[in-house]
């Protein structure tokens, strides 16, 4: 799908949420309130976030939430957080990406100088060592498990992420012949996040609150050892080694999902695959082994 259309898409997504919220009267999307209070609430429901400032955006009633490294959206009450590109078909120009480049989050046009977006970033490893794989698969969270004989699925993977989120409810659904298991990163969600999520009681459970926008941490175990998600970590460092560190947490940041196939390392996607294109991919891959 081109990336016009797929962020076209998400635009008509985000006005159905704020219709759907606003008929709901759950959520108040196209009150304005003062950026002060917007960023007040902002700094209570998300206190693990830091240093990120709100600014209005072209839709009344959305505010944005600009980071050093990313540009996402939210409403009045800062509970939700609305992640993708608005698109002007007048212009035929996604608002976002032209944003993300005025604030200095992405290169201006025609720069090929890698930086953290997925838009125009270095090229990752086209294969991984499949016992570097094999390390970290006791800390890995099994999103979708096909059985002891299915082919393995290693995804790159942010709990906020729209498209993440996406496939893990599409496999669930479609009973994909695949067992996938996730490598938690921080690329929408910030460092504490992504170990509150490794460290819940029910990390499915809370994936999949996350999944239905509610970001709800199922319980956060105090006891936890989080040497395992440093082990992730440190794999991300050693074997993508193109990809730019995040300044404020030190840890390379890709964007997500990015899939790798358990039995020979390779890489399958730089990003989502619907269900069909993902059954493709992997039987050519087993196919050629």
């Amino acid at each position: 799908m081109k990336k016009n259309l797929i962020n076209a898409v998400i635009f008509i997504s985000l006005i159905a949420v704020v219709v759907l919220g606003g008929i709901a009267g759950h959520y108040n999307l196209w009150q304005n309130a003062d950026l002060e209070t917007v960023q007040q609430r902002f700094s209570e429901n998300f206190p693990k976030t830091k240093n990120v400032k709100i600014n209005t955006s072209p839709i009344s009633g959305l505010y944005e939430v600009v980071s050093s490294t990313n540009l996402y959206y939210t409403d009045s009450s800062a509970k939700l957080l609305f992640v993708g590109g608005i698109y002007d078909p007048s212009t035929q120009r996604d608002i976002t990406i032209d944003r993300k480049r005025a604030l200095g989050i992405l290169p201006q046009e025609g720069n090929k100088e890698g930086h953290i977006s997925t838009e125009g970033r270095p090229t990752l490893p086209t294969s991984v060592p499949v016992d570097a794989l094999s390390k970290i698969a006791p800390y890995s969270i099994t999103l979708h498990d096909a059985g002891p004989d299915a082919p393995v699925i290693y995804e790159i993977f942010d709990p906020q992420c729209g498209w993440c989120n996406r496939l893990y409810s599409e496999s669930k659904s479609a009973g994909l012949n695949a067992t996938i298991r996730a490598l938690l990163i921080p690329n929408i969600s910030d460092k504490g996040m992504i170990q509150d999520v490794f460290c819940s009681e029910d990390q499915i459970k809370t994936i999949e609150d996350f999944a239905k926008r509610s970001y709800t941490i199922s319980g956060v175990r105090t006891d936890c050892d989080t040497s395992g998600l440093q082990k992730i970590y440190d794999f991300y460092d050693e074997y993508f080694t193109s990809m730019p560190k995040d300044p404020n947490t030190n840890i390379r940041r890709m964007g997500t999902p990015i899939l790798y196939d358990g039995l020979t390392g390779t890489l399958i996607s730089e990003g989502y695959l619907d269900q069909s294109s993902l059954k493709q991919a992997m039987k050519n891959l087993h196919n050629n082994k």
